[in-house]
């Protein structure tokens, strides 16, 4: 386990990262494996065919209303915690699920757009 002062993934680069290194050659039969949160701010664009990730920086949330103010002044320990938000440019997409480090797609969707999530 270790810090690696930055970490670079074609033009994108993150810093301060938290890494564990393994002493096998190999995870899974891949060259490395990153999980699915290091992109939780981005839009990912999937591009099956040329096998290929798009990351787009996320819209930004819409500052906390007055009632949030308020519960979090009253419960500190929820501040953290943010209504599900979904920005008008992104009401197209196919939602994907995230648990830990696996993504949940939908099969079949009516609504997919561009290859993107």
């Amino acid at each position: 386990m270790g810090v690696a002062d930055s970490i670079k993934i074609g033009d994108l680069e993150f810093k301060g990262c938290h890494i564990g290194v393994i002493e096998r050659n190999s995870v899974a039969e891949e060259d490395g494996l990153i999980g699915t949160d290091i992109f939780s701010h981005y839009l990912v664009g999937i591009d099956f065919p040329n096998m290929k990730l798009n990351l787009t920086p996320l819209p930004t949330m819409p500052p906390q209303s007055d009632t949030e103010k308020a519960l979090v002044a009253k419960y500190p320990k929820i501040a953290g915690l943010r209504d599900r938000y979904i920005a008008p440019e992104l009401k197209e997409y196919t939602p994907v699920f995230r648990f830990g480090h696996m993504l949940l797609i939908r099969r079949g969707s009516t609504n997919f757009r561009r290859n993107c999530f």
